[in-house]
């Protein structure tokens, strides 16, 4: 199974209300090139966060998150695919690696009720 390393693309992202963290700013537990400071003790939304190139074996190391500058996961119900890109690399969803490979060929086109909404991060 793939690990997060030191990635800690999530401890920039993501809103981690537990710490005050605020979306798109480092968290002040990461620590460069090394990961989180408190790992063994983070709070409990950062503990259930897993990210897909964590989870779908198909992605190659390509797709983790702190080379493609993007972060991929699924909503709490299992129904979206939400691409969390770094606002530092704003058009890194463009080039590969998110050019179709095994893992994603395959995935199911959204019906008309799927809805997919883009925004500038500012």
């Amino acid at each position: 199974m793939k690990t997060c390393g030191s990635c800690g693309m999530c401890c920039k992202l993501m809103h981690i209300p537990t710490l005050q963290k605020p979306k798109h700013s480092w968290c002040p537990q990461y620590v460069m090139r090394s990961g989180c400071s408190i790992y063994d003790e983070r709070p409990a939304e950062c503990a259930a966060f897993l990210c897909l190139y964590l989870t779908a074996p198909d992605l190659s190391d390509a797709w983790r998150p702190d080379k493609a500058k993007f972060m991929i996961w699924s909503g709490r119900e299992q129904r979206r695919l939400i691409v969390e890109v770094d606002p530092a690399s704003p058009l890194a969803w463009k080039p590969a690696p998110t050019a179709p490979t095994p893992a994603t060929s395959g995935v199911r086109r959204p019906d008309r009720r799927a809805r997919v909404r883009s925004w500038r991060p500012g």
